[in-house]
């Protein structure tokens, strides 16, 4: 279909592939826009260039994403994949297989709450309100390590009780961290930022996988269960992160995210935003023209409802 020769060719194989005695179907008309996409596609990729990732939209969506997946395993992700049984110990925890296989199966079905809870909550409130826990959990976990220097019975049963917290909500929070990267990415550059972003987020993760024996262990860092304070702290450095750099993008179509971040609304103001149709912009009930206003719009001009004041975040 690359040439013209082979244009003709392209057409008789589609007719014997779909064209039937009982149906319309139009061999030309359906290669000339598979031909057409093809162009459309080479077009996106001269008009995606690296440094786009450098400034505007771009940059603000590429940190959002490299920030939400390194802050995933950073919180502790990485560690207690790799170290689970190494942390449970040093809580107190002595019977750790059944506790584990139990750890693992209410992670997996915390994760099942990704198919409704993101449309239904939203991505912010999971994602501050789990990170929280998170880091209220491990918090807590590792006082008690702090506060018992001799493991008790009381203090191991504590713990568990406290990390099946920790996992659930993390369970929880896990498809956001997904569902958040791919609709930070633009259009224009969207295999570019999420490709930067999976590289981040493994990188963190072989980070911590490879310097946490270092800093638990006996004879280096010593911190045993106190490690959980590290994984604790970014867990709230992640409530702040996301407070102020992810906005809400429950409900916004991936044409609707690019004119919202090309039109440069800030974090705390997407959930203000209502789109009706695709022909003008409607603020307040009056036609606003964005880039008049200062706005930096690009590619088509939306028309986006903007709610009462009073909305949450």
């Amino acid at each position: 279909m690359n040439g013209s020769s082979r244009h003709d060719d392209a057409i008789f194989a589609a007719n014997r592939i779909f064209s039937t005695n009982t149906n319309d179907f139009d061999a030309s008309k359906y290669v000339n826009d598979i031909q057409h996409a093809i162009e459309l596609e080479r077009h996106s990729e001269d008009a995606s260039r690296w440094v786009d990732l450098t400034r505007g939209p771009d940059l603000r969506r590429l940190l959002i994403a490299i920030g939400i997946q390194s802050l995933q395993q950073a919180q502790g992700s990485a560690y207690m994949n790799s170290y689970i049984v190494s942390f449970l110990t040093s809580t107190g925890v002595t019977n750790v297989f059944p506790v584990i296989m139990g750890l693992y199966t209410l992670y997996y079905v915390a994760i099942l709450t990704g198919h409704f809870l993101p449309d239904t909550v939203g991505r912010r409130p999971i994602l501050i309100s789990t990170a929280a826990f998170c880091g209220v959990s491990l918090l807590v976990v590792s006082s008690l390590v702090v506060a018992f220097q001799s493991p008790s019975d009381v203090q191991g049963k504590a713990s568990i009780a406290l990390i099946f917290l920790w996992e659930i909500s993390f369970g929880v929070q896990s498809p956001l961290i997904w569902i958040t990267t791919a609709e930070a990415a633009p259009s224009r550059n969207r295999e570019k930022v999420q490709s930067i972003a999976t590289f981040f987020g493994f990188g963190v993760s072989l980070l911590i996988t490879s310097v946490s024996p270092y800093i638990q262990d006996k004879g280096y860092g010593n911190l045993g269960g106190r490690i959980g304070f590290i994984w604790a702290a970014f867990s709230f450095v992640t409530v702040a992160w996301v407070f102020f750099m992810v906005p809400e993008m429950k409900g916004f179509s991936i044409e609707q995210l690019d004119f919202l971040y090309d039109s440069g609304v800030p974090t705390l103001k997407f959930k203000k935003y209502h789109f009706d149709s695709e022909t003008e912009v409607v603020l307040d009930g009056e036609v606003v023209d964005l880039a008049e206003s200062g706005a930096a719009v690009k590619g088509p001009v939306m028309c986006a409802q903007k709610t009462s004041e009073t909305d949450s975040y």
